[in-house]
């Protein structure tokens, strides 16, 4: 019984955090149902799956980020990919749109959110760092 009010009382917070305009994040509740999971008469093992969702929420949760260097692009995800200049036929920064073109005619899209104000690039200077990192590879 208490542990049906914890759970409840976490999802009023959330929703209550939601409303104004806060990021919301269900892993307490879910911890706190596996808890109580474990203690049901029947299918036990569904705990594994709340606890799976607690700690696999905050990542899916996580925006995108995408780092360029010298050497590879690697987009931070559940499992980073890090991509080689070699397999890029161009990108491009545009409006606030990325655009990537990768030589297997895959494309990828984005818009940019610019976080970091301290570190403000133009686009110019980002599609010419890029520009030149294409040259290199070839």
């Amino acid at each position: 019984m208490a542990g049906t009010i914890l759970v409840i009382g976490f999802l009023a917070w959330n929703v209550f955090r939601m409303r104004k305009g806060y990021r919301v994040f269900f892993n307490r509740a879910y911890l706190i149902s596996a808890l109580l999971w474990i203690k049901m008469p029947y299918m036990e093992w569904l705990f594994v799956a709340f606890i799976l969702l607690a700690i696999l929420e905050r990542q899916v949760k996580f925006p995108l980020e995408i780092g360029f260097s010298e050497n590879q692009i690697v987009f931070n995800t559940l499992f980073k990919k890090k991509y080689n200049w070699s397999q890029l036929a161009n990108v491009v920064l545009r409006d606030g749109l990325l655009t990537i073109d990768f030589t297997n005619n895959r494309l990828l899209q984005r818009e940019v959110e610019d976080e970091e104000e301290d570190e403000e690039v133009s686009e110019e200077e980002f599609n010419e760092f890029c520009r030149l990192q294409l040259q290199k590879r070839g």
